[in-house]
């Protein structure tokens, strides 16, 4: 007869194992009397580990489509009600749907930093790379506008400047450094990580990059079709660096300057 179970003891270095214990009779050569008891041991912390991150993701990503959902649901009766809550004050309510899903990954689940895409670890070059990558998006959407003028110039009012940087001063651009931060742990920790988890085929990433990108664009449901478009492709793109970097504080620069730049030249946001 075997018997079995799972505990978790504690090492006298205060670290955690998880083991299976399986017990069984030591019987005599006919099989008549029990002369001992046979405990196996075996380590499964990591079979557990694996375990309870598989849980996590499937909380997680319920807990993110349960806020897309809702946040679609607010739109509608936003629009129904003309536009009550200001355009700034609902980009507000993009990033408190970051800060909730971030205070209920902390509280109900194991992820570490790393894992929602918050690690700091080799950061000098990433931040050099994404910051160069934020100045070629600039000069980059400095000739869009250039061309913009010259094969469209009704697109722009006539006495509007080159650079509007009174945009500068709204509340939304002073508060957008978290707004970048906010969204991109929204996208990256609630939407792209839990792909990279779910679907870990060959085409895992390629997935997550996708789906997590459509997420944003829909978080912008309430700024156009246009804004929705821009939105997803921009953090498509910054999805594959993710990719190669794991980490969103890189990220967050582009974002941030190309968000900003966007504005100045009247471009959107």
């Amino acid at each position: 007869m075997y018997t079995g179970g799972e505990l978790e003891y504690t090492c006298e270095d205060g670290k955690k194992l998880n083991l299976r214990i399986v017990t069984s009779f030591l019987r005599n050569s006919d099989g008549t009397r029990k002369d001992g008891v046979v405990i196996q041991f075996s380590d499964i912390t990591e079979v557990v580990r694996l375990r309870r991150k598989e849980r996590d993701t499937t909380t997680v990503f319920a807990v993110t489509m349960i806020l897309l959902c809702s946040w679609i649901f607010f739109i509608q009766i936003w629009e129904f009600l003309g536009r009550p809550v200001p355009l700034f004050m609902m980009t507000n309510l993009v990033e408190l749907i970051g800060i909730l899903l971030l205070l209920f990954i902390l509280k109900n689940t194991s992820f570490t930093w790393q894992d929602i895409g918050l690690s700091t670890k080799k950061l000098g070059p990433i931040i050099r790379l994404d910051s160069l990558i934020a100045a070629a998006g600039v000069v980059l959407l400095i000739l869009v506008k250039v061309v913009l003028l010259k094969v469209k110039p009704d697109y722009f009012p006539a006495d509007a400047p080159f650079f509007e940087w009174r945009n500068l001063l709204k509340v939304s651009r002073i508060l957008y450094p978290f707004t970048a931060i906010l969204q991109e742990f929204l996208v990256r920790g609630g939407v792209h990580e839990n792909m990279r988890r779910i679907f870990t085929g060959k085409r895992g990433e390629t997935v997550a990059i996708v789906v997590s990108s459509l997420f944003f664009g829909a978080l912008h449901l309430y700024l156009g079709i246009a804004y929705m478009a821009g939105a997803a492709l921009l953090l498509g793109l910054l999805g594959v660096l993710y990719r190669k970097q794991n980490t969103i504080w890189g990220l967050c620069i582009p974002h941030y300057v190309l968000g900003t730049a966007l504005s100045i030249l009247s471009l959107g946001g």
